[in-house]
């Protein structure tokens, strides 16, 4: 039997390199424009003198590691120019690939701990694509969280001086240059030909086509970087545009840069102090747990009276952050602003990294076990809430019971621990503010029923619809900066 490795590669060899990736950028731009990760495809198969029409189930994340692949395994002078068909035959062979790749890392019987770190990867790797309604929503998270809070609450990290100094833009600047390269991406795939656009100059003058080839630089890289990247194709969040042989600049998928769109200051702020000292590491990871906390502030001053929450003094001890009572229940609430490797967003991660990275949610654990302790009646009722700026997708179903079960000999408390995300939180303030009843139902369900209907969904996202038809308003009403952005 053929090793779908060795006709993958194979298959790879025989096309040239950057055409190639002109062709997965365009494909990519085509699920993007469907606004859907995963599209049925047409294309033509030929078997010997036949021609059949058929259809292949794409998805965005599969083609971004195509690309990858593409990269480590041929180079521009193959001797053939690939057509849409023969795309759609490499990722019949992906398929094949991968199929065989994760029967060999898990095996016929997975210990639970490998599926755990395959699955919890594997919905890093793929949901986010999957969730395109969210991105105005987290540009707006971000702008609140770098430009407006730390004018609210002080900050240490002078987050528009390090802009500035990285990219030579200032922060609103850099911004808008980031929207504008994610527009272009729609459009074409290959940005080598970008021209001037007298419409943007006139919007902004910094949205010259100089500027922003300045920008498509700065998120380019060579060939040779992705194939020596201990990344592998996680590269491409990092440089999601690759610098051919010829100088043409090929950006491999629009989802990538809808990424960048949103968080591009932010890593540029999180790099820029991590190629320093490990003192300017911590001073980083200090700084933006300041900021995270003051955008919950900010959040709970928005939607509740002072008397229903209350900041918990740490005075150096480690305790959790906030108390927030509804009419049933005591929240106690742990905030975790740790974002987590790009090493982990794949389902083949390094399981040592994944140990460490746990070994931190179980900590926030430890703090909201000794804070119920200490600040409220009835220990071990109260839901305990660890709040991640940094989404997990699968916290509840995938991680939840294994940090727990690690915490097991550090606490005395072992019922109601909770993860949630910032997205699911807002809303959860939201509806404490506006209906206190249908807030307790929420948290009812989540303590007493979801616990035995484990298939009908863990996850507050999963549970809020089921008592709360409204979106979340803070994030796309009170600090709608993206449209606040796009009039100038």
């Amino acid at each position: 039997m053929t090793d779908p490795a060795s006709t993958f590669y194979r298959r790879l060899k025989t096309f040239q390199l950057t055409d190639l990736l002109v062709q997965i950028g365009d494909l990519s731009k085509l699920l993007f424009e469907n606004d859907n990760s995963v599209i049925e495809v047409p294309y033509t198969q030929t078997v010997g003198p036949y021609r059949r029409k058929r259809t292949m189930t794409v998805t965005a994340w599969w083609l971004v590691d195509i690309a990858y692949y593409a990269i480590q395994n041929t180079h521009d002078f193959a001797p053939s120019v690939p057509t849409r068909q023969d795309l759609m035959q490499i990722y019949s062979d992906y398929l094949q690939f991968d199929e065989k790749r994760t029967k060999q890392t898990l095996g016929t019987s997975p210990a639970t701990e490998d599926l755990m770190t395959y699955l919890f990867g594997l919905s890093e790797k793929t949901f986010w694509y999957q969730e395109l309604f969210k991105t105005k929503g987290r540009f707006n998270r971000d702008v609140e969280l770098l430009e407006i809070v730390p004018t609210k609450v002080g900050s240490d990290i002078d987050v528009n001086e390090i802009i500035v100094e990285s990219t030579g833009f200032n922060i609103r600047q850099f911004r808008k240059l980031l929207l504008a390269l994610f527009t272009a991406s729609l459009k074409q795939a290959d940005l080598s030909t970008l021209t001037e656009n007298g419409t943007a100059v006139r919007f902004d003058p910094v949205l010259t086509k100089d500027n922003l080839m300045r920008v498509v630089e700065m998120y380019s890289a060579d060939y040779s970087e992705y194939r020596s990247s201990s990344l592998n194709e996680n590269y491409f969040l990092v440089k999601p545009i690759v610098r051919t042989l010829h100088h043409r600049y090929v950006a491999i998928s629009p989802f990538l840069l809808s990424r960048k769109m949103y968080d591009g200051v932010f890593w540029q702020i999180r790099d820029f102090f991590h190629t320093k000292t490990t003192g300017d590491r911590q001073r980083f990871t200090n700084g933006f747990g300041k900021l995270f906390e003051g955008y919950v502030e900010n959040l709970l001053n928005h939607y509740l009276p002072p008397e229903q929450y209350q900041h918990i003094d740490q005075s150096g001890e480690r305790v959790a952050d906030w108390i927030i009572s509804s009419p049933n229940y005591t929240l106690i609430v742990e905030q975790k602003s740790t974002v987590m490797s790009l090493m982990l967003r794949t389902p083949y991660a390094d399981t040592q990294i994944f140990e460490d990275y746990q070994e931190r949610l179980v900590e926030a654990v430890e703090q909201l076990d000794s804070s119920e302790s200490r600040y409220c009646d009835n220990p071990g009722a109260n839901p305990k809430l660890i709040l991640l700026y940094d989404e997990i997708l699968m916290a509840e179903n995938i991680l939840r019971d294994k940090i727990v079960a690690l915490a097991n000999d550090r606490i005395e408390n072992h019922e109601n621990y909770f993860f949630v995300h910032i997205d699911d939180f807002e809303h959860l303030m939201q509806i404490l503010s506006e209906n206190p009843n249908t807030f307790d139902q929420i948290m009812n369900y989540k303590i007493i029923v979801a616990p035995s209907n484990p298939g009908e969904g863990q996850e507050f996202y999963q549970i809020i619809p089921r008592f709360y038809d409204k979106g979340n308003l803070y994030i796309h009403n009170v600090i709608n900066h993206y449209d606040k952005y796009l009039a100038g």
